[in-house]
């Protein structure tokens, strides 16, 4: 059963990303959407790594061209408690 000990579990973590130049700058703008449904937890005697269970994680963000390098700044969050 699902509930044994050490027992393996299936997940599926499905995710969207966008990104669009903004015309005439080195700027791009980006964004993140994911989730995760799948392995219940940890539990007393659980061996996965968190984080498990049903979770959002998200991010909006910019990258900028500057020379040879590419600087990028993001807001990252999850409903994880």
């Amino acid at each position: 059963p699902r509930s044994r000990p050490g027992a393996k579990h299936d997940n599926l973590y499905l995710w969207a990303d966008a990104s669009s130049g903004i015309p005439g700058t080195p700027i791009t703008l980006k964004a993140h959407l994911g989730g995760s449904r799948g392995n219940p937890g940890l539990g007393p005697n659980g061996t996965s790594v968190a984080p498990t269970g049903r979770y959002l994680d998200w991010s909006l963000g910019a990258d900028a061209a500057v020379g040879p390098l590419t600087l990028g700044v993001a807001y990252v969050d999850t409903n994880i408690s």
